[in-house]
């Protein structure tokens, strides 16, 4: 694979070692392994920097109280960082649950939590997310606008196709393709009408 591997361990396992990683395109400039508490087990938040964001990944602890000091240590951090920061994985919490709900104040939910994850070969529940911080700096930073416009206008895919693709609602990719409308047409005027008619 031309991908690059990053991974971070949380426990001894059978002989070797389970944790989390990353798999990306580009190698990270910098990588960061912070201890999370897991009172059943070892966990860990593995962080990889890239040149225009932050890209972290976790496996929280199935105890409620660890798993809320998690998402609050893990705030703590995004809230230093200088670039976008993005964060997914198991977060062993089903959508209506208090942590979760907690961390909807720090953090903007871009995955469809109607999107069963779990278990693995039957999938009845969603405990896997990703999220971006909601930071000042990321503001204007929608990954998912921006890709929805590079679909339908560049690659000339069907709303249906691109919601295939992202993974999300036909309904959802409607709204974040006239989300992203409306902003160009705002940062660009009368320009931005004759650019849509055009197309």
């Amino acid at each position: 694979t031309t991908l690059t591997g990053t991974y971070a361990k949380a426990i001894d396992y059978s002989g070797g070692s389970y944790g989390v990683g990353i798999l990306s395109r580009e190698k990270p400039l910098s990588v960061r392994r912070i201890p999370l508490p897991g009172r059943e087990e070892a966990r860990v938040l593995l962080m990889a920097e890239f040149r225009d964001y932050w890209f972290c990944v976790t496996h929280l602890s199935l105890t409620r109280e660890d798993s809320s000091a998690s998402i609050d240590m893990i705030a703590a951090l995004a809230a230093k960082c200088s670039k976008p920061f993005f964060i997914a994985g198991d977060f062993n919490l089903t959508p209506d649950s208090e942590p979760i709900t907690r961390m909807k104040k720090y953090f903007i939910l871009l995955s469809d939590p109607a999107q069963k994850t779990f278990p693995a070969g039957h999938p009845k529940e969603c405990i896997d997310y990703i999220w971006m911080y909601r930071g000042k700096k990321t503001e204007a930073f929608h990954v998912k606008e921006r890709r929805v416009i590079e679909l339908y206008y560049y690659e000339e895919l069907t709303l249906k196709e691109i919601s295939s693709i992202l993974e999300v609602s036909e309904s959802r990719i409607s709204q974040l393709h006239t989300r992203a409308l409306a902003k160009m047409k705002k940062k660009m005027g009368s320009y931005m009408d004759i650019l849509v008619e055009e197309s």
